[in-house]
């Protein structure tokens, strides 16, 4: 009978083992699958023109260029795309095609900025837009959002 509780002991001894190697005794590692975080929300500007002549809100909403030209102002509204940023320098290119068919262009660098009145602005900025409304400009942002 000697020989039958050995054979039982080993046998046990070694099922036990099987099963500590199998992963009974070990943790699998988890593979993090989690999706990476969500970039920042998109940045808003307001801008000036150096004359006072023009404005432009840029927000994720949209792009709006307002002028004056004499006694009378216009508008266009721009759709919202993210800029092409290059070290400091942010890239706006925009094309609307409605009735007239228009693009914006804004290039603004971080360099500080004061409009006509004095007042101090962390971008300055040039401004073109090309189609039957052309204009362009130079001036002065900073960010709102």
């Amino acid at each position: 009978m000697r020989s039958g509780d050995s054979t039982l002991r080993f046998s046990m001894c070694l099922a036990l083992v099987t099963v500590m190697a199998c992963g009974g005794g070990e943790t699998a590692q988890k593979t993090d699958t989690a999706a990476p975080p969500p970039p920042p929300p998109p940045e808003s500007f307001a801008l000036v023109g150096d004359d006072g002549s023009w404005s432009v809100d840029i927000t994720p909403a949209g792009i709006t260029w307002r002028g004056k030209r004499g006694a009378r102002s216009d508008s266009i509204t721009f759709e919202f795309k993210e800029p092409t940023i290059d070290g400091a320098i942010y890239q706006y290119e925009v094309l609307r095609a409605a009735e007239d068919t228009n693009r914006i262009s804004i290039t603004m660098s971080k360099v500080p900025c004061k409009d006509k009145a004095g007042k101090d602005y962390d971008y300055r900025v040039q401004l073109r837009i090309t189609g039957k409304r052309a204009f362009s400009g130079s001036g002065c942002g900073t960010k709102t959002g």
